[in-house]
């Protein structure tokens, strides 16, 4: 049994993966852990369908410059002012295709049909009727930038602030995830070491208790070794309920395809390793800075904001112009009594006396880009010290990993030493236990190292960008 919790201990130290690990059945690794986090995880499913909502927002957008049609039938008996007195009366049949353009203009075009006598405004047509083509063109307010196109603009904006949402939360998961795996791995291993240390003191009681029967050792050894069995177990128990519940954490994060969740994970689909620990360069620290800035998506996202209250404020200032509106509609009269090509044009001018909505509304987007630039620069600097302390955590793991294994080097050396000195009848079991004990909980430090160190790799990985 020595050599057992030797044996496990020792690939705890080394990092190594077991052939115990390497014989059972769909282990868990972390690549396979987020692979099913980022397809199957409902928060993640549910921001795919943000997309597919933002997307038809800006389908809905795209619905105000929809065409149509119109067709509209009159007729009208009035008294003349031509003839007081005398009924005169009118038909009056209109068809028009319509459509307005994201820039401002308003397209008509289609046939008009008056036939009798004609009240004003309308005029008489040939008695196959006119067919006209109609265009109101803005030339200051509304012209390029109207509340309907800026309407479309930023849902098309949002369409894909959404998709950088969504990567954004994706980081946040798959780091919750991974940290819940390598807690998980981190339980299942200690849960061994600690199961492995309490066979130990089952043995030896047992070889203690054949001793005192042949009259070897006295009896009160007997209750020292029982205690430590007693010990032990509790500390088993414990180690059990830390992976229990490490298992039902990580389950938290595994679901199928169908949006069912999986089964709790067991312990032997945990592997028996974590990640080797590295170092990272200063210049490896600005490289990943660099990449963190270009890839981290709330960067981009606040560009993105930026963009939206732009169109914002561009919207109020054209809405302080005056209204300038030049109609054009050229037609062709057709039939008996048509007069052939005609054409009309006109001019609109509304002058505002006061533009308050307008001036307050591009006021308060000028106070939000101000606001959005302060939180970009904040944002850049928070990033580059996330980048910067996950790689200090990175190296500074490495240096208590090396401490730790030297003390663990140096527990064990000393419970052999006092293993001997008790066979040799120069020592207690109390000492031995204590020794053991002591070997342990060194060993469950470096177990305790190796997670933070792996914790911390992934920590980079995300505040990098690269998850």
């Amino acid at each position: 049994m020595k050599k057992s919790i030797a044996i496990l201990l020792t690939w705890l130290v080394l990092g190594v993966t077991s052939s115990f690990a390497d014989s059972q059945p769909e282990v868990l690794t972390l690549d396979r852990v987020l692979s099913r986090v980022e397809a199957n995880h409902p928060k993640l499913r549910g921001a795919q369908l943000a997309n597919r909502i933002a997307s038809a927002k800006v389908l809905e957008k795209r619905g105000a410059f929809d065409p149509g049609v119109s067709l509209a039938s009159t007729y009208e008996s009035y008294n003349s002012s031509s003839s007081p007195g005398k009924e005169s009366a009118y038909f009056s049949n209109e068809g028009t295709i319509f459509q307005t353009t994201p820039s401002g203009i308003k397209w008509e075009a289609g046939l008009t049909n008056n036939q009798g006598r004609v009240k004003s405004p309308y005029s008489s047509t040939g008695d196959v009727g006119e067919f006209f083509v109609e265009a109101t063109i803005p030339l200051l307010r509304g012209l390029n930038i109207n509340e309907k196109s800026v309407a479309l603009q930023q849902a098309q904006i949002m369409e894909e602030q959404v998709r950088f949402d969504y990567r954004q939360l994706r980081l946040a998961v798959l780091l919750n995830a991974g940290s819940a795996y390598y807690d998980w791995v981190t339980a299942v291993v200690q849960k061994e070491i600690v199961e492995e240390n309490l066979q130990l003191a089952v043995e030896r009681a047992q070889q203690v208790r054949t001793s005192i029967e042949a009259g070897d050792k006295p009896r009160i050894d007997q209750v020292e070794a029982d205690r430590e069995v007693e010990k032990r177990r509790e500390a088993l128990i414990k180690a059990e309920r830390i992976a229990q519940k490490s298992a039902l954490k990580l389950a938290l994060y595994l679901w199928n395809s169908s949006g069912q969740a999986d089964a709790v994970p067991t312990t032997d689909m945990a592997p028996r390793s974590l990640p080797a620990g590295r170092t990272v360069s200063e210049s490896e620290v600005a490289e990943l800075q660099v990449e963190a800035l270009q890839s981290r998506p709330e960067l981009r996202r606040l560009d993105l904001q930026k963009d939206i209250i732009s169109l914002d404020k561009d919207l109020a200032a054209n809405q302080r112009l005056p209204q300038l509106d030049l109609k054009l509609g050229p037609g062709y009269d057709v039939g008996n009594q048509g007069v052939g090509f005609n054409f009309k044009a006109g001019i609109q001018m509304i002058i505002p006396l006061a533009t308050r909505a307008a001036d307050g509304r591009e006021m308060a987007a000028s106070i939000k880009l101000d606001k959005l630039n302060l939180d970009q620069i904040e944002s850049v600097r928070r990033i580059l010290l996330e980048v910067q302390d996950a790689a200090s955590e990175v190296q500074t793991t490495g240096l208590r990993l090396e401490r730790a294994l030297e003390v663990y080097r140096l527990a064990r050396e000393l419970e052999e030493a006092e293993r001997l000195k008790f066979r040799l009848g120069d020592s207690s079991l109390f000492l031995v236990n204590s020794r053991e004990r002591s070997t342990v909980a060194a060993a469950l430090k470096v177990l305790e190292i190796r997670n933070e160190q792996a914790q911390s790799l992934l920590l980079l990985r995300t505040v990098s960008g690269q998850l």
